[in-house]
């Protein structure tokens, strides 16, 4: 039989075994010197670390993105109810205004 062709040797492997142990963020900090003392490509060791969580079912040290939108603006709810009728709709109003800045006019309406 003939033996297979290995991409990594058993000592590389060892030393991503300990890098994915350690549960530490997947990054060119983390793998900066196995990278120089093998001479590998910083993607293929990150590959092979995240390949070695998986296996050990170690989760990512990298926390989700599950981000919580805070709304800018208070909204209000109101129970009047616009009325539609054929080319016209009608909006109830609070408060409205026409103000002129710098030659532009602007219509300000406060629901």
């Amino acid at each position: 039989m003939s033996k297979g062709l290995r991409f990594y040797t058993r000592e590389e492997l060892n030393a991503l075994h300990q890098l994915a142990v350690s549960e530490a963020p997947v990054n060119k900090k983390l793998l900066e010197q196995f990278c120089k003392d093998y001479n590998r490509s910083f993607h293929s060791a990150g590959l092979k670390v995240y390949k070695f969580r998986k296996k050990l079912n170690i989760g990512n040290a990298k926390p989700s993105k599950n981000k919580t939108v805070i709304p800018k603006a208070d909204l209000v709810k109101d129970s009047s109810v616009a009325k539609i009728s054929k080319n016209e709709f009608k909006i109830p109003v609070n408060n409205w205004t026409i103000t002129n800045e710098n030659g532009q006019m602007f219509l300000n309406i406060k629901f």
